[in-house]
C-alpha cells in the first residue's frame, strides 16, 4: 500500500488541526443555546422528554441582589409572577451538599405564551454553581411545587394549561430519572371531579407521592371544593380513580400548603377568605360569611400513614365576624413544616372591615404549633415604622403610602425552615421606604427579601433584618429550605429590575423588567427576643429628682394583657429594662437607650406571652435590680 508522502503528512496535520479547532469553537456557542426544544402535545399517561438534558455550566451572577443566579442570563425567567400565596418549596437543601431549585417562567422569545411551564436547575457544591435549567414539562404549565426523594429525585408538580385564552387544567406530575439529572416523567393526574390547579406535593415516601390543590374557577363565589389524590410510581397507579375532596362543603377557598414529617405524616392546609371580592380590587363585601366550618378560617387534615389517608377536619383559628363587621383575614402567604412529627405553620394575619382596605396596623405572621404556647398563636414578625412602610392602592391599604402591587402586603409570603440546632427562620417579603422610593416606571414600591428566627420553637422571636436591601431591584417571593446546615439560612427568591407583579398578558410591556432567580446563603439573624409592640410601652416622665435608684413593683399584678413598670433614675444614665421568662431567658426589652434623671414609667404588653411566673429586671451603669410578676390569662 503507498505510504503519504511529507507534504501529504504535513496537509493532513493542517486540516486536522482546524477541525478541532472549529469544534472548540462552537462548544461556547453551544453551552449559550437553549438546552431543549419545546415539544407541544397532549399529554397520556406517562411521558419521557428524551431531549432534556442538563449541561453543567460556570455560573455568573447577573443581579445586583446578593446570592448566586440559577439563571444565568436565559431568557427563561420572564414570569414575574410566581405564587397564589401558599408555599411551593421551590428550593430542596439537602445534608449531601446537593441543592434542588425550581421556577415559574416563561419563554419570551417564542409567541404570547408557548414557552410557559416550570424550570429546574441543580447543584452539587452547595449551591456555589447551578446547572444550567432545564424547562420541566413536556406541554404549557405553570405554578410549579416540588419534593425530593429519598435517593435525590426531584418531584415537581404543576398545572396544565390547556390553552392561551383559557386558565384552565390539571395537575402534572415530572419525576426526574436521577438526582439532578433533569430527565422528566410526566405523569397526568385524574381530571375528574373538576380541574385541579394550583398543586401541592409532598413525598412522605418513594412509594406514595401527594398532591393536592384547589378548583378552577370563573366566578369568585361559585368555586368548588378542593381535591388531593396520591400517586406511586412503582405500580404507576392512583390510590383513587377520581380525586377527593378534603374540605366537603368548604368552596371559596383561595389556596394553602403543605408539608411531611420523616415519620410519614402528612398536613394538607388551607387558607379560606370565607368574603368575597369584586374584581379582585373593587369593595369588598362579608355576603358570603356565615363562618360555618372553614370559612374565614384556616383549617387542616392530617394523615399518620404517608398519604393513604386523612383524620378529620380541624381548625386552626377560631376567628368570628365581630360586632363592629370586622373580619381576620389570611391572604398573602402560608408555610407549614415539620419539626420531628410537631407541624408548625405560619402566615400573613391582619384585619379587614366591609368596604375598606386592610388594616396594615393589624398586620403580622403569625407562628402556630399545637405543642407550643397550647397553641395559642404567638407573633413572628408584625408591622411597624421602623421597618417597614405604608402601602396603598391595588392589593394595599388605604390611605398614603407607596403601592406594593397585586396580592403583596408590607410584609408578605413567608417561608419557614430550621436548621441543624433547631433554631427556626422565616423569610419574607418585606417593603420599606414611601411612594418616592417607588419604580418610575410602574409606580409600584421594590420589596426585599426579610428574616426573622426563634431560638425556643417559636415562642419568641429576634427583630426581622432585611437580607438583600437592593434599591431599584424589586426582590420577592422567597423559598426558606426546609433543612438548613447549623447557624445558616438558604433562600430561594426573585429579583426584578421592574417593580411590581403582573399576571394579566395586557402587562406584558410593563412588567418585562430583567428577572433573575438568586440562590442566598447566609446566617440567619439574631435570636434575642424583639419586642413587637413599642408603641404599646408608652413612658411618663416626671423631671423631679428622686432621692435614690428604684424599681417599683409592676401594676396590676397578676396582670392580663398589659402592666406599667416604674423606676427611677438619680442621674442621666443608659437603662436597659428586660422581662424574663422563669428560666432566666429575655423574651422581651421594654427600654434599651439614655433616659434623664427622673422618675419613669412604661406599659410592658405582653402579646401572645402565655401565662405564668415572669421577671423584670433594671440595670444602668451603677445599678440593678429586678422583680416578679405574674401573667394570668
Amino acid at each position: 500500500m503507498r505510504q503519504p508522502n511529507q507534504e501529504e503528512n504535513i496537509m493532513m496535520t493542517r486540516i486536522l488541526l482546524i477541525s478541532v479547532s472549529v469544534f472548540l469553537f462552537m462548544i461556547p456557542l453551544y453551552a449559550d443555546s437553549p438546552q431543549r426544544s419545546l415539544s407541544l402535545h397532549r399529554c397520556s399517561g406517562t411521558t419521557e422528554s428524551a431531549d432534556n438534558n442538563i449541561k453543567a455550566t460556570k455560573t455568573d451572577n447577573v443581579s445586583q441582589s446578593p446570592g448566586v443566579s440559577i439563571v444565568q442570563g436565559v431568557t427563561y425567567p420572564n414570569k414575574d409572577y410566581q405564587s397564589n400565596g401558599g408555599d411551593e418549596r421551590h428550593l430542596w437543601v439537602l445534608p449531601d451538599g446537593t441543592v434542588h431549585a425550581v421556577y415559574f417562567g416563561n419563554d419570551w422569545r417564542q409567541t404570547k405564551l408557548i414557552g410557559l411551564g416550570s424550570f429546574y436547575a441543580f447543584s452539587s457544591d452547595n449551591g456555589k454553581t447551578f446547572t444550567r435549567p432545564v424547562r420541566v414539562e413536556s406541554v404549557l404549565a405553570n405554578f410549579p411545587s416540588m419534593d425530593i426523594t429519598s435517593d435525590g429525585r426531584a418531584v415537581i408538580v404543576s398545572q396544565e394549561w390547556l390553552d392561551e385564552d383559557e386558565y384552565s387544567g390539571f395537575t402534572l406530575i415530572n419525576v426526574d430519572s436521577s438526582a439532578g439529572a433533569g430527565h422528566f416523567a410526566q405523569v397526568d393526574a385524574p381530571e375528574l371531579p373538576f380541574e385541579c390547579i394550583w398543586p401541592r406535593i409532598a413525598v412522605p415516601s418513594d412509594t406514595h407521592f401527594v398532591f393536592w390543590g384547589s378548583d378552577y374557577w370563573e366566578n369568585w363565589s361559585e368555586r368548588y371544593e378542593n381535591s388531593w389524590n396520591t400517586y406511586n410510581p412503582v405500580t404507576k397507579t392512583f390510590a383513587f380513580p377520581e380525586n377527593q375532596i378534603p374540605f366537603p362543603g368548604v368552596k371559596g377557598e383561595s389556596s394553602g400548603t403543605i408539608a411531611r414529617s420523616a415519620g410519614g405524616k402528612v398536613a394538607i392546609v388551607l387558607f379560606n377568605f370565607g368574603y368575597c371580592i369584586d374584581e379582585w380590587y373593587g369593595s369588598w363585601t362579608t355576603d358570603y360569611l356565615d363562618y360555618d366550618f372553614g370559612e374565614g378560617n384556616i383549617i387542616m387534615r392530617e394523615s399518620v400513614d404517608g398519604g393513604i389517608s386523612f383524620g378529620p377536619p380541624m381548625s386552626i383559628t377560631n376567628w368570628m365576624l365581630e360586632p363592629t363587621g370586622t373580619i381576620h383575614v389570611c391572604q398573602t402567604g402560608i408555610s407549614a413544616l415539620y419539626v420531628g412529627e410537631d407541624l408548625h405553620l405560619v402566615w400573613v394575619e391582619t384585619t379587614l372591615q366591609p368596604e375598606l382596605y386592610w388594616n396594615f396596623e393589624d398586620l403580622k405572621i403569625v407562628h402556630w404549633s399545637k405543642n407550643n404556647n397550647d397553641g395559642i398563636p404567638t407573633t413572628a414578625v408584625r408591622w411597624d415604622s421602623l421597618h417597614f412602610g405604608k402601602a396603598k392602592g391595588a392589593g394595599g391599604y388605604q390611605g398614603s403610602g407607596f403601592r406594593s402591587g397585586k396580592d403583596h402586603d408590607p410584609i408578605c409570603n413567608p417561608s419557614i425552615g430550621m436548621d441543624e440546632n433547631g433554631i427556626l427562620t422565616i423569610a419574607f417579603t418585606g417593603f420599606s421606604g414611601d411612594a418616592t422610593n417607588a419604580d418610575p416606571v410602574t409606580g409600584f414600591a421594590y420589596g426585599d427579601i426579610w428574616a426573622v428566627s426563634s431560638a425556643d420553637s417559636g415562642l419568641t422571636w429576634g427583630e426581622p433584618i432585611n437580607l438583600t436591601s437592593t434599591p431599584d431591584r424589586d426582590d420577592r417571593y422567597p423559598y426558606m429550605s426546609t433543612w438548613n446546615e447549623a447557624g445558616m439560612m438558604n433562600v430561594l427568591y426573585m429579583t426584578d429590575t421592574r417593580a411590581g407583579t403582573w399576571w394579566d398578558d395586557n402587562m406584558q410591556e410593563k412588567s418585562r423588567g430583567n428577572i433573575d432567580f438568586m440562590f442566598l446563603k447566609t446566617d440567619h439573624p439574631s435570636t434575642v427576643p424583639y419586642n413587637f409592640y413599642p408603641e404599646v410601652a408608652t413612658e411618663e416622665h416626671n423631671s423631679l429628682t428622686p432621692s435614690r435608684c428604684s424599681l417599683r413593683q409592676n401594676y396590676p399584678n397578676p396582670f392580663n394583657p398589659a402592666t406599667t413598670i416604674e423606676f427611677s433614675l438619680l442621674k442621666k444614665d443608659f437603662v436597659a429594662l428586660e422581662v424574663l421568662n422563669a428560666l432566666g431567658q429575655t423574651v422581651a426589652i421594654v427600654v434599651s437607650e439614655v433616659l434623664a434623671a427622673g422618675n419613669h414609667s412604661y406599659m410592658w404588653h405582653a402579646g401572645e406571652f402565655p401565662s405564668g411566673l415572669y421577671f423584670y429586671r433594671l440595670q444602668t451603669a451603677d445599678f440593678s435590680q429586678t422583680r416578679k410578676m405574674l401573667l394570668v390569662r
